[in-house]
């Protein structure tokens, strides 16, 4: 069913290209809501139990636009902090903001508590309190439009780190359709988002299974060979078990040589340099040629993406959060690729918010290998069996993609007029 815009929209003076129906009524951030911090705490103050706590990085990582404590799964506080941080407790309908964020795309990233369930807003975080007569929910959806996001994009500022400030929301315009129209456009988009998250959970079902099978297919070839009868030992390592009986055992730091990316802030810039692909977290910055790296070689997150390797053939700077691992010549580069891409590094990682792992793990961590030329034929079979994984998983990547940009769509054009569901029945498939 084609849904109409509404008949009546004009331009609403809040951003440029913003056309807003005439009698929906535009008014101030700050006169919706008061204002709160969350609590002052840090990382180590989280627990395992005690009074549910959203905190910044949840906002921005899986919370959405609604938070359920009784179905999410949130870290805790004390429940001493009842005492003394009442000003840090959020009620059902009140909004948390993320006050900062790593790229201007996650500016303005929050979520609404839609619960009774007693939960404290954490650390990095602005509480916005509804005051006036208007549904929360709409405004969910409203602040959840790349209109309004667009707002506090344009007032934020920062380079590395974007500050998202009391100040910045308050600027902001919120436009309120009369409280009925409210009540049918979030009828609508809970109808129709509702059916899209259903599909986007699906299909990132079949992502999860095609990626356990990946990891399976390869651990299984990079641990037993591409021989079921070859004549198998016992590794000694507890996560490999039984090997082939011809293969070696090492520790990772003799096939490769294991060293930090550079830090980026102690190194001088020159220009000759420039242009080299970058990898860590310092942005495309120009380096000293001692810290420019011929391919191939294995690289590792320092901390929170340490599983998930990427091999590299071509030039490359390093910068200060990863470990690079230039190959050693009797080691087939696609073939240590694919036996870290297995690693068991719960063994070897400090389990913290963002695992981490040191050099020294690292480089200790032992390697069953084949000879040179097997390992050859090894990566060459994995290579065509995961590549047909690959593409499976590349297309329900991409219909994930599409649904989550369809879904953007249906709320932008719900909370600006572009489609009119006020005559609209929900009852039926829509």
């Amino acid at each position: 069913m084609e849904l109409a815009k509404y008949n009546n929209l004009v331009p609403s003076d809040i951003i440029e290209g913003l056309d807003l129906p005439e009698h929906w009524r535009k008014i101030r951030f700050r006169h919706l809501f008061t204002f709160d911090r969350g609590l002052g705490i840090t990382k180590a103050n989280l627990k395992d139990e005690g009074i549910p706590c959203v905190n910044y990085g949840e906002i921005h990582s899986k919370l959405g636009f609604e938070v359920i404590p009784e179905r999410d799964q949130l870290k805790f506080v004390d429940k001493e902090y009842l005492e003394t941080n009442e000003n840090a407790l959020i009620n059902k309908g009140d909004f948390v903001f993320a006050d900062t964020s790593e790229d201007l795309e996650g500016s303005g990233n929050f979520t609404y508590l839609n619960s009774d369930e007693t939960t404290f807003a954490g650390y990095h975080t602005v509480i916005a309190r509804l005051q006036a007569n208007e549904l929360p929910r709409y405004l969910a959806y409203l602040f959840h439009s790349e209109p309004f996001r667009t707002q506090i994009r344009q007032r934020v500022t920062g380079v590395k780190v974007f500050s998202i400030t009391q100040a910045i929301l308050k600027s902001c315009f919120v436009w309120l359709p009369p409280k009925e129209e409210q009540l049918q456009i979030i009828n609508y988009l809970d109808n129709k988002t509702k059916k899209v998250d259903a599909l986007i959970k699906k299909k990132s079902e079949v992502i999860e299974k095609l990626s356990e099978q990946k990891i399976s297919l390869t651990r299984q070839f990079t641990t037993q060979g591409l021989n079921e009868n070859v004549t198998k030992r016992d590794s000694g390592i507890r996560w490999y078990g039984k090997m082939p009986e011809h293969w070696k055992i090492r520790r990772l730091k003799f096939l490769a040589k294991i060293q930090n990316g550079c830090d980026y802030k102690h190194i001088e810039v020159f220009d000759h340099e420039f242009g080299y692909p970058v990898y860590g977290s310092g942005g495309a910055f120009r380096k000293a040629s001692e810290y420019i790296h011929q391919g191939p070689s294995l690289l590792f997150g320092r901390k929170g993406t340490i599983d998930k390797p990427l091999l590299v053939y071509e030039k490359f700077w390093t910068v200060d959060t990863m470990f690079y691992s230039i190959i050693g010549e009797d080691v087939d580069p696609e073939y240590l690729y694919y036996i870290a891409s297995c690693f068991e590094f719960n063994y070897i990682a400090t389990q913290t918010a963002l695992p981490s792992i040191t050099q020294s793990d690292l480089g200790s961590y032992f390697v069953c290998f084949p000879p040179f030329e097997e390992q050859k034929e090894i990566s060459q079979y994995i290579k065509g069996s995961v590549t047909k994984i690959d593409s499976l998983i590349d297309v329900n990547q991409r219909a994930i993609e599409n649904l989550k940009s369809y879904k953007k769509e249906l709320i932008n054009a719900a909370v600006t007029g572009l489609i009119d569901v006020r005559d609209l029945v929900l009852n039926r498939d829509n």
